[in-house]
C-alpha cells in the first residue's frame, strides 16, 4: 500500500489526516522514525544471533557483549523516545481543551 506521495506505508498504518496540527503531525513522524529504527535494530540483532551461532567460543563472547551493549543503549533510547511521545501527546490535549 502507498500514501500520496508514493511512499510504502504498512498495512493497517495510519498517520494523521491533513486538517491534523502540526504537533500531531510530529507526533506521527516521531512514531515512524522509531518503526524504522525498530525494524532496522531487529534486522541487526537477528544477524549477530545468525553469527553467534556459527562462531568460535572466544568470538561469541565478544558477540554477547556486543548485544548487551545494544540492548541497553536501545532501552535508553526507548525510555527517551517515549518520555518524547509522552510529552507532546500531552500537549495535543492541552491544544484540544484551550480550544474546546
Amino acid at each position: 500500500m502507498e500514501d500520496d506521495d508514493g511512499n510504502k506505508k504498512a498495512k493497517g498504518s495510519k498517520g494523521p489526516n491533513e486538517n491534523a496540527s502540526q504537533r500531531a503531525k510530529d507526533v506521527h513522524a516521531v512514531i515512524e522514525a522509531f518503526k524504522t529504527q525498530r525494524e532496522t535494530y531487529l534486522a541487526d540483532r537477528k544477524a549477530l544471533l545468525e553469527k553467534l551461532k556459527l562462531a568460535p567460543e572466544l568470538e561469541k563472547a565478544k558477540i554477547l557483549e556486543e548485544l548487551r551493549k545494544e540492548k541497553e543503549l536501545r532501552e535508553t533510547e526507548e525510555r527517551s523516545l517515549g518520555k518524547q511521545i509522552r510529552e507532546e501527546l500531552k500537549g495535543l490535549r492541552g491544544e484540544r481543551k484551550t480550544a474546546g
